[in-house]
């Protein structure tokens, strides 16, 4: 249904319902960006690449909220776009870096240790 003057949407009717802090954060960080520092790596790691994008693209979404927003959330219940710019860029930093070769390799490391039953 499209919101008109007389008939506000879902979205509209749930954002009202918020403190007014949620509701300064939700679109104070509406459309921001998940990108990790090292973004010329990307063109050289298809992985790292893949990582990167697959990061930006669940915290992006068409839902007002991403995981980062669950993660770091007091009550991760209810997220109030706590999350601040430097937050996105560190935790995108370190999820590229999973799909660089050292990030890849700590990876198979903790997956292999699993597998052959040590933890």
């Amino acid at each position: 249904m499209e919101e008109t003057e007389y008939m506000p949407s879902m979205e509209s009717i749930k954002i009202a319902k918020l403190t007014e802090k949620a509701k300064i954060n939700i679109m104070k960080n509406k459309g921001k960006m998940h990108k990790g520092k090292m973004q010329h790596r990307l063109k050289q790691n298809p992985l790292e690449q893949k990582f990167a994008l697959e990061w930006e693209k669940i915290n992006s979404g068409i839902q007002r909220h991403g995981i980062l927003d669950y993660l770091l959330a007091e009550d991760n219940n209810r997220p109030l776009n706590e999350v601040s710019d430097r937050d996105r860029e560190v935790a995108a930093t370190v999820i590229q870096w999973l799909g660089s070769p050292v990030g890849k390799n700590f990876l198979y490391r903790i997956i292999g240790e699993t597998k052959n039953g040590k933890i």
